[in-house]
């Protein structure tokens, strides 16, 4: 092990020392159990595939602090300042990792959410056992929480919004969430680190019980000095559907693990996403999205705006187990550079194990056409204005997925800003 790799590690292990002195009511042998397993191994080197591309290095030279509790006033105060949508039928927040239903959400905390006893109460830990991210994230975490909808929520939004608000803060929560049978909701996500060098270290666990439906978004508007570290599993069972409208925007550093097992027949995923980075922001995405039984279907459309000296990853793999014969399979990773220092890291992966399915994958990074770029100019057109134009374009085929109207128009709202600020550069 190099002397950088031992320092890091030693790093690592006087933050986990710091967060034994905090007061964590449960299960402190589960997680100390957890910070062990993550020491012996060490921190992921190059040679590991899922990180090979990222560098840990600005995270774990960050000593990091103890989460402060807020008052109430403060925590209202947060939500405010954050400037998001406020468009659930139940709306919770989670700041600092504490927990807060919102004054406006409809179902009451008792019957709707509850906080969770047991860490290892948790459907998918087992898909986790060697994920670095998983375990690091158990081991600092401080609450899990777990909500279950039902017909009563039927055609109802869920709104969870995460803000770190604290400098050098961890933010660790876990979210499950299980949608029982022939039940249709809609999920919005919105992760906001607030505070210099904070971290969101947050995992969430979906259950799709059978003929559920999800509508789901996920969005990520971190300051550029945050860390944001994510892990989202997904158990879809027979007849399911589920939809995933992701767009990140935020953050130095964010890495997005998702797992989707699409486990019973006639299960279809749709995940359609947009990452933006700039100056030396560095985003990755781990996709894994297994076919287990027959008669399944799936979609990855991931498209990224790479500028400056920033750097995107993008390592997806689809797998179609055996006996999952009829499934049918799309991959795409398309990747827009508007600089030349920008790079693009994609690795799209097919493991097909059964004879008679569909299975298709595809990858291409390149700069704006230029012919399109001249089409614009010839209109008089000038040209940062011409390729603001086409970026929104080359966007807009994610975001307009939104089905929400007030969500979309603030996807939209977020894009052109942030390809406002790329102008001068373009």
């Amino acid at each position: 092990m190099s002397l950088y790799r031992t320092d890091l590690n030693s790093n690592l292990q006087k933050t986990f020392g710091h967060l034994a002195n905090l007061n964590f009511s449960e299960n402190t042998d589960f997680r100390f159990s957890k910070q062990n397993q993550v020491l012996q191994k060490g921190l992921p080197s190059r040679k590991s595939e899922d990180w090979k591309y990222f560098n840990l290095k600005a995270i774990f030279e960050t000593e990091f602090k103890e989460s402060l509790a807020l008052s109430e006033a403060e925590i209202l105060n947060a939500i405010t300042n954050a400037n998001l949508p406020i468009i659930g039928d139940a709306v919770l927040l989670i700041v600092n990792s504490q927990l807060y239903q919102y004054e406006n959400a409809k179902l009451g905390k008792a019957s709707f959410v509850k906080e969770e006893n047991s860490f290892v109460k948790d459907f998918s830990e087992s898909k986790h056992a060697s994920n670095f991210l998983a375990d690091t994230q158990y081991s600092l975490l401080s609450s899990i929480y777990t909500v279950k909808l039902d017909k009563s929520f039927q055609n109802k939004m869920l709104q969870v919004i995460y803000i770190n608000e604290s400098a050098k803060n961890i933010q660790s929560v876990k979210l499950n969430i299980v949608v029982e049978s022939n039940t249709s909701v809609k999920l919005y996500e919105h992760f906001v680190g607030k505070a210099e060098a904070s971290l969101q270290y947050c995992r969430t666990d979906i259950l799709l019980q059978a003929n559920a439906h999800l509508n789901y978004t996920r969005v990520n508007t971190s300051l550029e000095n945050a860390f944001f570290m994510n892990d989202l599993y997904i158990n879809q069972e027979a007849d399911t559907n589920c939809k995933i409208v992701q767009y990140s925007a935020g953050a130095q550093q964010a890495r997005s693990n998702i797992w989707i097992d699409l486990s019973a027949e006639n299960a279809t995923a749709d995940a359609q996403c947009l990452y933006l980075a700039h100056k030396r922001q560095q985003v990755d995405h781990n996709i894994r999205l297994v076919h287990k039984a027959g008669n399944t279907f799936s979609t990855q459309n991931f498209k990224g705006i790479i500028d400056d000296y920033a750097k995107a990853i993008f390592d997806g793999k689809i797998q179609i187990d055996v006996g999952a014969d009829g499934s049918n399979a799309e991959q795409s990773n398309k990747n827009m550079l508007l600089s030349s220092k920008a790079e693009v890291d994609s690795r799209p992966q097919l493991i097909v194990k059964a004879d008679d399915v569909k299975a298709a994958h595809g990858h291409s990074t390149g700069k704006i056409n230029p012919d399109e770029l001249f089409y614009l100019m010839s209109r008089a057109i000038e040209p940062s204005k011409a390729k603001e134009i086409l970026s929104q374009a080359y966007a807009h085929d994610i975001l307009l997925r939104c089905e929400n109207a007030e969500l979309k128009k603030y996807l939209l709202n977020s894009f052109s800003e942030w390809i406002g600020q790329s102008r001068e550069r373009i």
